[in-house]
């Protein structure tokens, strides 16, 4: 799953008056079966108690570190979905859609590997769902979301029934820069030539003469050999377009 499409999900569910929840299948690699055909042996972990030394286990289901575990673990969960009335979108196999109770509401679920959020207008077609999803092994449901792919949700719910959420990425950044090992006290700042909310193209031009215009073409062609930043480049570019007049000065 994508962000765009939790981004869609979390649209559905506000419209809906809804907020999203999310559950996780416990151990879902090893809930596959290995298809027939397929035979893998592995080597015991070391001093495990119930195997003799030269012995090879053979495996009947699927395992974390298999390259083909996170395709046979799809294809379950998506049969099993399908199997309790679902359908999968036609351009993203990661969306679900359908109606477990016949007449009643709709549900939209989404899933990203072992993790699965859905909603429904329906309060009670959520419990169907809940109870439908924990037949395919162990289920963790938590409730509403407020995190899902370095995605921070907060929930509002209005006196008039309405519902809207902020998304925010703070807490994914916050750990990024931790896990890379920068804080406060070992990062410095440094400010740029660029002023905001000012377009580079609506400085203000300036009468100079012809051996300024040179020195400035010079700066251009010294900007280009040397690799700087974009922004000085676009800058020095614009003075020569609009200072030159047109003249053989300047040439990108």
């Amino acid at each position: 799953m994508s962000q765009l499409e939790l981004r869609l999900l979390t649209s559905l569910a506000v419209y809906h008056k809804r907020t999203l929840k999310n559950c996780e299948i416990k151990q879902a690699f090893v809930q596959s079966s290995l298809p027939p055909g397929e035979e893998y042996f592995i080597r015991p972990p070391i001093g495990c108690p119930k195997s003799t030394p030269g012995t090879f286990w053979h495996l009947i289901r699927s395992l974390y570190g298999l390259k083909r575990a996170p395709k046979l673990w799809y294809e379950r969960l998506s049969s099993h979905l399908k199997g309790i009335g679902l359908r999968c979108c036609s351009s993203s196999p990661c969306l679900f859609f359908g109606t477990l109770i016949e007449g009643g509401a709709p549900i939209f679920v989404g899933i990203y590997v072992d993790d699965i959020i859905y909603f429904s207008p329906d309060a009670e077609v959520e419990k169907q769902f809940e109870k439908s999803l924990s037949t395919i092994g162990e289920v963790d449901f938590m409730g509403q979301i407020t995190h899902f792919l370095g995605i921070e949700f907060t929930w509002h719910h209005h006196t008039n029934g309405h519902v809207s959420v902020n998304l925010t990425q703070q807490s994914f950044t916050e750990s990024l820069l931790e896990s890379l090992g920068i804080n406060s006290e070992n990062t410095s700042t440094f400010t740029t030539p660029y002023r905001a909310n000012i377009s580079i193209d609506s400085i203000p031009s300036a009468d100079l003469s012809a051996p300024d215009c040179v020195n400035l073409r010079l700066q251009y062609q010294l900007c280009r050999s040397s690799g700087s930043c974009p922004l000085d480049v676009q800058t020095t570019k614009y003075h020569c377009r609009k200072l030159c007049r047109g003249g053989d000065l300047c040439h990108e």
